[in-house]
């Protein structure tokens, strides 16, 4: 019962205070099952200042990202971090990741986008992550992704742990 009391003040935290930091929101993540949205940029990037400044409140309006876990991480700030989020690719990237039962799955969406894509991309993010929470043993999850739809094939499977707990890289 304090766990969860613990959660819901930490995820209250992380709504009313703007974006988490990575290692924050990834715990999260593993604790409530929600799928953690991790914005990276860098605050020179007027791209990125777009989509954390007009863009993103609009899609925080009706409660979508509400339903996951963000964070945010500056490429100037956190460099290492960035650049393994990013994959090397261009900025701005909102990565999605959820956690699975078998392992971390995760979805990309590069560039500045309206409302409607982030929307939709989220709310596919969020889909996967109930249907995840609703199958059973891995074997089953298996048999089902060998006919999976087009939305499975947009993602990738990033390492098994995509970063230790303190968001730092090992090593």
């Amino acid at each position: 019962m304090m766990t969860l009391g613990c959660m819901m003040v930490l995820q209250v935290g992380l709504l009313g205070a703007g974006p988490a930091t990575y290692a924050t929101a990834r715990q999260a993540t593993l604790d409530t099952g929600k799928p953690m949205v991790v914005l990276v940029g860098a605050e020179w990037c007027p791209a990125c200042a777009r989509l954390k400044d007009q863009v993103l409140p609009k899609v925080r309006r009706p409660g979508l990202l509400d339903k996951v876990i963000f964070a945010a991480v500056d490429l100037d700030e956190e460099k290492e971090l960035g650049r393994q989020l990013a994959k090397g690719g261009s900025i701005p990237q909102l990565v999605l990741f959820r956690h699975t039962s078998d392992g971390w799955r995760s979805k990309r969406l590069v560039g500045v986008h309206e409302v409607a894509a982030i929307e939709e991309f989220l709310k596919e993010g969020i889909a996967a992550a109930e249907s995840d929470k609703r199958k059973t043993p891995p074997a089953a999850a298996a048999a089902e992704s060998a006919g999976a739809n087009s939305t499975a094939a947009t993602e990738s499977q990033p390492p098994a742990d995509p970063l230790p707990a303190d968001g730092k890289p090992a090593g």
